[in-house]
């Protein structure tokens, strides 16, 4: 692989990446509104609780 197919195949990827946090945002933050501490520990420890 060259370098222009390097940096072709890099900005056809870039595009749909940067969109990505827009796309998510509305989940992210209502996933924030909801989680606790606890949730977070558990997750952290590799459990897999989930909140009800």
């Amino acid at each position: 692989m060259n370098t222009a197919m390097l940096r072709d195949a890099f900005q056809h990827l870039l595009g749909p990446a940067r969109q990505l946090p827009a796309q998510y945002q509305p989940q992210v933050r209502q996933r924030d509104a909801t989680l606790d501490a606890g949730q977070i520990m558990t997750g952290l420890r590799g459990g897999t609780e989930r909140p009800a």
